[in-house]
């Protein structure tokens, strides 16, 4: 029966890997709960020609496996990493990355963790959201719309919190699909002419098949709580890790220990502090260099000189004559020369002692990379 296997291989997972988990937060948070300082990530601020590509949820180790996918691409990526805004939760995570970071405010009434905006001290809503970011000048564009490539824009990606909120330990069986669904928006971004895609996020999570151990905070002790975070009462005392809140450090939060959560049989979850939910990848994608088609067309020799004719020239191609092709400390013809844009060079051997010797002619990317070769006989046939 396949529900059986699939609850045999769940209780084996949660076996192993429920009390590493355990280990693993209880470590980091009593490295954390000595101080209150926290390390505010910075807000990502975009330039002409540059898309954020927000993906809520794309935990760290997703990340990677996307990274590995997007190496394989003719892309120039650059990976990064940080620590969220705390509590690890959207509400409060997301504003904290994103270009109006700066125009934001807590509230000390604050109950949902969300910021408000400075100037009116009212709530951050998705609404007031996009229209700050167009008082920026930064595009909100959906997930199908690629917009104005020579401006600014924002974009939103992407079903793993959502995913994960609704079906819990089943998220793992969608996570492929939903980086190659990640790996075709960026492609359709920088397609559309957008010369960077920065990719961000806001939090990480907790999953455990069967569900996370419970963890009850007082109520008496609580203004309002989440899974694995709660706001507290000005005149409360808790066991739980207390720090002060990312956008007040009049509101102090409470974050439930080890890899608790505060409602039974969750098995996804986020809030509290684990490596899991605090540290995000970030990356910067852009085409790579265009790939050259440039080929060798015609190599004549006249005596000891060799004339070189090739196809499609572009800026930075170089010939050379070597004895193997891949190691440039053969070359017979003084380390080669520069490929003219009419795509013409001539290569002298000054050693005529290798004349009737075997060689091969090379041309040469920008990179010093080998893109097509032709043997020859030095001095020709």
């Amino acid at each position: 029966d396949r529900s059986e296997d699939t609850a045999a291989v769940a209780s084996a997972i949660r076996s192993l890997y429920l009390p590493w988990l355990e280990n693993a937060a209880h470590h980091l948070q009593s490295l954390v709960k000595p101080t209150t300082t926290q390390i505010p990530p910075p807000p990502h601020l975009p330039q002409d020609g540059e898309c954020i590509l927000f993906a809520d949820g794309l935990r760290f180790d997703l990340g990677q496996i996307l990274l590995q996918t997007m190496n394989q691409r003719s892309w120039q990526v650059d990976s990064d990493w940080q620590w969220v805004a705390l509590p690890p939760v959207t509400a409060t995570s997301k504003p904290a990355i994103s270009p109006i970071a700066k125009t934001l405010q807590g509230s000390a009434s604050s109950q949902d963790f969300r910021p408000e905006i400075s100037a009116s001290s009212k709530p951050l809503t998705p609404d007031r959201f996009a229209s700050l970011m167009a008082e920026h000048g930064i595009q909100i564009l959906s997930r199908s719309e690629t917009g104005d490539p020579k401006g600014k824009a924002w974009t939103e990606f992407g079903d793993i919190d959502h995913y994960g909120h609704e079906h819990g330990a089943q998220l793992a069986q969608q996570i492929p699909s939903q980086l190659r669904a990640l790996i075709n928006r960026i492609e359709a971004l920088l397609e559309a002419g957008w010369t960077k895609v920065h990719i961000i996020t806001d939090h990480g999570w907790l999953l455990m098949p069967g569900g996370l151990p419970k963890f009850t905070f007082p109520k008496f002790l609580t203004e309002t709580y989440w899974g694995r975070c709660a706001i507290l009462r000005e005149t409360s005392i808790t066991e739980a890790i207390t720090i002060p809140w990312h956008w007040s450090s009049e509101v102090t939060l409470a974050l439930t220990p080890g890899i608790g959560c505060c409602r039974a049989g969750t098995e996804y979850a986020h809030g509290s502090i684990s490596l899991q939910e605090c540290v995000t990848p970030s990356f910067s994608i852009s085409l790579g260099l265009p790939v050259s088609t440039a080929t060798l067309e015609n190599v004549q020799w006249v005596g000891l000189r060799c004339r070189i004719t090739i196809n499609n020239p572009v800026e930075g191609l170089q010939a050379d004559i070597r004895r193997k092709p891949a190691d440039p400390t053969t070359s017979l013809a003084d380390g080669g020369k520069v490929i003219s844009q009419q795509g013409k060079t001539s290569l002298a051997i000054e050693d005529d002692r290798t004349e009737g010797e075997s060689a091969v002619v090379v041309l040469l990317d920008a990179q010093g990379t080998v893109i097509h070769k032709q043997a020859t006989i030095i001095g020709g046939e």
